[in-house]
């Protein structure tokens, strides 16, 4: 039998172990793990604007810096004189580039590709807002198109993009579900325990990512809820919004394409849509057959549509799943947000595009 002293030097041997194993980690994570929710406090409500909400001007999360005029981006450019071509893109958290560093984005690769394979100056302008549908991102081109000139405007379009948030209220009963999304961020009197939680998470990467990495398995394999406040697998999610593309909530996306089309002409700018795919596209192992077709289906008939009202479209799929088969490297980092090498492939293949399509001469 050991004495106590021996014990409590035991116990202290073990407690300082996981304490060294524990500050390893932490390093080890903040050097190679990307921040999952890097805008965390980011956002604020606008109860009386149809927008919804949008980010805190000149405000701060980690590496996320958000601009005066409240994009992830630096201030808005002067006057564009005739040397610069200028980009604009609409779109939401894929867009704003969640999960990654500014200057890892495919925005910013894809200008500096631009400028090496035209020889031709660009200034690309980042407007996307994590949680924006199509619906907001038409508000976002009302607003700026004028001010920012631009030569180009391009749509980023993930799937679950075509629901306005007003259906969510209608459907769940949420009096704002986008809102409800950040409900921790907007609480005014957050239990102890909520006080707890977010100090740990705010403060240790480690405990961020192993919480994140968990949820995402549970919720992969049906045995949590989806990122959202309303009591839905995520398998029920995807059949949700398959729906969506089956009514009249298509019919108005369409309608807001024609619209957002119409609008850039206005500004004498061309427009483009691009597809980005979700991550069970092009790194499933056949687990969401069912939910792929739905999907490939919808996004299919959205490529028809651009194609039947002469919109320029260039649909990201077919590359990505290339470059996943021939290299087996990850380039998501969740179901909708692409990593570090998803934002190179994409740059990369969009530069390449748009040199061919948009910017010949």
């Amino acid at each position: 039998m050991i004495s106590r002293q021996e014990a409590v030097r035991r116990v202290a041997l073990v407690l300082l172990g996981l304490m060294i194993g524990a500050a390893a980690g932490e390093i080890l994570a903040r050097l190679f793990a990307p921040e999952r929710h890097p805008s965390k406090g980011l956002l604020r409500p606008l109860p009386a604007d149809p927008i919804a909400f949008d980010y805190i001007p000149n405000s701060r999360a980690g590496d996320v810096e958000i601009n005066p005029q409240g994009f992830r981006d630096d201030p808005f450019p002067g006057a564009k004189d005739s040397t610069e071509t200028r980009i604009v893109w609409l779109g939401d958290s894929i867009v704003m580039g969640f999960g990654v560093r500014k200057s890892s984005r495919y925005t910013e690769r894809m200008n500096k590709q631009l400028e090496e394979i035209t020889h031709r100056r660009f200034r690309t302008i980042n407007l996307g807002v994590e949680g924006y549908s199509n619906y907001q991102e038409t508000l976002v081109l009302d607003r700026t198109g004028d001010r920012l000139n631009p030569d180009l405007v391009a749509l980023g379009f993930c799937w679950n993009d075509i629901l306005r948030y007003e259906h969510f209220v209608d459907t769940l009963g949420h009096s704002k579900f986008l809102l409800e999304l950040g409900r921790q961020e907007y609480t005014d009197q957050p239990s102890l325990a909520q006080k707890v939680r977010s100090m740990i998470y705010e403060r240790s990467r480690l405990a961020a990512l192993l919480r994140d990495g968990a949820k995402d398995l549970l919720r992969r394999y049906g045995f949590s809820r989806a990122d959202t406040p309303h009591p839905l697998t995520f398998a029920e999610f995807l059949d949700w919004y398959s729906v969506a593309w089956r009514g009249p909530d298509y019919d108005s996306l369409k309608a807001q394409i024609r619209g957002m089309k119409k609008r850039a002409t206005e500004f004498h700018a061309r427009f483009a849509l691009v597809l980005f795919p979700v991550s069970i596209q092009v790194e499933d192992e056949g687990e969401w057959e069912t939910h792929l077709k739905a999907i490939e289906q919808s996004q299919d008939s959205l490529l028809r549509f651009c194609q039947t009202e002469g919109i320029v479209s260039f649909d990201l799929r077919p590359l990505l799943r290339e470059s996943y088969e021939l290299e087996k490297e990850k380039m998501f980092l969740d179901v909708w947000h692409l990593n570090d090498k998803g934002h190179e492939v994409t740059a990369r293949a969009i530069s390449t595009f748009f040199a061919r399509t948009m910017f010949r001469d």
